[in-house]
């Protein structure tokens, strides 16, 4: 049976992978985002090369009294829904956030409090179904502070957070939420060359499914790489100590 998905900020390039990964595993989606036009191409684009069952709509994420009805819209045009992908991300610009609160609030309503409205009525939805998924991709970003981007790194942090929260209140109604953290930018700051591509990053989300782990950190070599860097600076607090 096909798969029914709704996937939110399907204008990104790793929303538009991971609908093309899904799309060849034969599922049914729903792509959303503020640029209606744009969504309508890529939408054409997954049916003429993957004949696949697309549908389309515009959605907002600072428009939280519209979100119940919009969830409501998209479950009545697929016939049902069994999972929701958040891929939302805005950056903003941090300069003029911390000089005026509008960029703050709209950086964080992107980020954060957008996807706690949806993701309130499409957890409610797939919790009375017992069963369904939430992947939400979120960004190490939010495991630091930085200077350059602590609004958008606090609301990454916050959204982390809450997919843990939400993992844990519907385990036990049948309903799986996977955190796909990136850490691709921290590892450009440390000079690292990696070889990641939202084609890549796409296809593991689309994979997570079936895999175990229900937080996925990609590079995949970033938790070994801090575990080495962690016992090399442990050494050397234990060396200078003596």
């Amino acid at each position: 049976m096909r798969k029914k998905i709704l996937i939110l900020g399907a204008q990104s390039p790793i929303a538009r992978a991971t609908a093309a990964e899904f799309a060849r595993q034969g599922a049914s989606l729903y792509l959303a985002d503020t640029n209606s036009e744009e969504i309508s191409r890529i939408a054409s684009d997954l049916w003429i090369r993957m004949n696949a069952f697309v549908r389309y709509g515009s959605f907002d994420a600072s428009e939280y009294e519209e979100h119940p009805a919009f969830f409501a819209s998209v479950v009545e045009e697929m016939d049902g829904i069994d999972g929701v992908v958040v891929a939302l991300d805005e950056r903003g610009s941090h300069n003029e956030a911390v000089e005026r609160f509008l960029e703050a609030k709209r950086i964080i309503e992107i980020n954060y409090l957008g996807i706690v409205s949806v993701l309130t009525a499409a957890a409610n939805y797939l919790s009375e179904e017992r069963k369904g998924f939430i992947i939400g991709v979120t960004s190490g970003a939010g495991d630091r502070t930085n200077l350059g981007n602590y609004l958008y790194g606090s609301a990454k942090n916050a959204f982390a957070h809450f997919l843990d929260g939400l993992r844990k209140r519907l385990r036990n109604r049948d309903v799986r939420v996977i955190t796909v953290k990136l850490k691709t930018d921290i590892a450009e700051e440390a000079q690292l060359k990696i070889q990641i591509t939202p084609q890549g990053i796409g296809k593991t989300i689309a994979l997570s499914l079936f895999r175990k782990p229900d937080i996925i950190v990609l590079p995949s070599f970033w938790p070994f790489f801090m575990a080495i860097v962690q016992r090399i600076l442990e050494k050397m607090w234990e060396y200078i100590k003596r």
